[in-house]
């Protein structure tokens, strides 16, 4: 079962201010308050935002952090986000 959750401001219908780029990166997603851990790949992402695609489902409102697993860095980045 596959869960599609926003992590940015940007909800399907609103107007982004920033232009997305399509791309597929590895991504582990974990609810700081709760604890668990969602593994997935990103759909889009851009200077607001990324979508991303997991493994389960995560509250909306809830505050993660995403572990972004980028092909030329050894080690992960990690972004703070929002489920929307």
């Amino acid at each position: 079962m596959s869960s599609e959750h926003r992590t940015s401001g940007d909800k399907p219908e609103d107007r982004r201010g920033a232009r997305r780029s399509r791309g597929l990166l590895t991504v582990v997603v974990r609810d700081v308050k709760e604890g668990t851990r969602r593994q997935g790949s990103t759909k889009d992402f851009g200077l607001k935002g990324l979508c991303v695609i997991v493994d389960g489902p995560l509250a909306e409102g809830a505050q993660v952090e995403v572990e972004l697993l980028l092909p030329d860095r050894g080690t992960p980045v990690m972004i703070p986000g929002r489920v929307m």
